[in-house]
């Protein structure tokens, strides 16, 4: 009997682990790395609007998330759930007033949910 109940055990705890393993978080990050001729900007502000891959408006006020760019030229926005989004990146590149604009969508997937967009500024 002790050793029906250890494999019943056993069993279930093997059962659960199979299913377990498609039950993670498949929200995706989304690295934006904006370019001018070429160059990476570095303190550029990043704005970010989910259900949508086109622009909302004129007004920030409308974006989800603000983010900036790093030293490194990078933002990294983490933990999206799946859906459509639309990226605008405002930026300076000696003295010049750029922007630019993409938009990606994130699909639920179980590892390495992954987008790195290069969104190409202009004047």
């Amino acid at each position: 009997m002790k050793v029906a109940y250890v494999q019943y055990c056993v069993s279930l705890i093997l059962i659960l682990n199979i299913f377990s393993c498609g039950i993670d978080n498949s929200n995706g990050n989304i690295l934006v790395e904006p370019l001018y001729n070429g160059k990476k900007l570095e303190k550029s502000d990043v704005y970010l609007k989910s259900g949508t891959r086109t622009n909302p408006g004129v007004a920030l006020s409308l974006y989800d998330t603000h983010t900036s760019t790093s030293a490194d030229g990078e933002a990294y926005i983490r933990d999206q759930v799946p859906g459509e989004y639309y990226i605008y990146v405002e930026g300076e590149y000696m003295g010049l007033a750029v922007k630019g604009e993409s938009n990606v969508k994130i699909v639920p997937r179980y590892r390495q949910n992954e987008y790195h967009l290069i969104v190409y500024m202009h004047q």
